[in-house]
Order: structure tokens, then C-alpha cells, then sequence
């Protein structure tokens, strides 16, 4: 029992390597990240309307995770998305929704090796700073200041 879940801990660490290296590498659209300060300073926070005529159907989404890495998906009209890395080595099926003043995501993570690796279920706060818009928390709060928060494109 010991060795399986060694190789249950090696399976799982050697997952994440691949995940953070296979999505290493950016689009040629170069996005940025905010911290949660300068989202609170310079930028505001986009109201239902204003989602709901960004975020529709047909929408075109590029992000920037904290961490850097890219993902790809076009929202489908009936409220689904398959999303891709930049490497095409990890795609999750996905839905959304517009909900009060959200962009909300859910997706299944799936490896093309390792079947499905993480779930990502989350109703995102869209910040416009400047001509960028951000992703991050519905509020942010004191502690968030100094986490970073990636950039998200819609376009039709």
C-alpha cells in the first residue's frame, strides 16, 4: 500500500510539473497581471450590463493566470466553452455564466496523458484598468493587496 501511494504522490507531482511547463510559454498577445492593490486603486469593477454586452455568446476569451499561463476558449450559446493551453497539452470542458456582477467558469481539467487532473469552479469580479481588463474576486479584500491577478480578453 506504501508503494502505491508513492506512486500516486510521484504521478501527481510529475502532473504538475508537466502542467506548469506545458503552459510555460505565452500567446503571441502579450497580457498582464495586477495586484489586487492597483485593481483597488485604478480600476473599477464592470456591472451586470456592462458583462452582459462584453460576455455573450460567440465571445472570443484569452487569460493570464497569476501564474502566467494561457487559456483559450469562445463562449458557445448554449453556455458551454472547451478550453486549451497555449500548448494544447491540457483542455478542460467548461460553462458559463453571466450572474449579478460575475463572469462565472467552471471547468474539468483534463491532461492528453493523465486524463482529468483538477476541477476550477469560480464566479470572477472583471476589473477594467485603463483599456485592460483584469480577472480577480468578486470583492477584494485587505489581504488580497498584494496578489496578482491575470488579465482576460473578450472579443467577437
Amino acid at each position: 500500500m506504501t508503494l502505491g501511494r508513492f506512486a500516486s504522490a510521484s504521478v501527481g507531482a510529475s502532473l504538475l510539473a508537466m502542467l506548469l511547463s506545458a503552459c510555460a510559454n505565452g500567446p503571441s498577445v502579450q497580457l498582464t497581471s495586477a495586484t489586487g492593490d492597483e485593481l483597488q486603486r485604478a480600476s473599477r469593477q464592470l456591472g451586470s450590463e456592462e458583462l452582459q454586452q462584453l460576455v455573450r455568446p460567440g465571445s472570443k476569451v484569452v487569460r493570464r493566470t497569476p501564474e502566467g499561463y494561457f487559456h483559450f476558449w469562445t463562449n458557445e450559446p448554449d453556455g458551454t466553452f472547451v478550453s486549451h493551453t497555449e500548448s494544447s497539452f491540457f483542455w478542460g470542458r467548461g460553462k458559463w455564466l453571466v450572474h449579478d456582477n460575475t463572469y462565472c467558469v467552471r471547468i474539468e481539467w483534463n491532461s492528453k496523458d493523465f486524463g482529468r487532473t483538477v476541477n476550477e469552479a469560480y464566479c470572477y469580479g472583471i476589473y477594467a484598468k485603463g483599456d485592460r481588463l483584469f480577472q480577480g474576486p468578486p470583492m477584494i479584500t485587505p489581504a488580497m493587496t498584494s496578489q496578482k491577478f491575470g488579465e482576460i480578453r473578450f472579443s467577437n
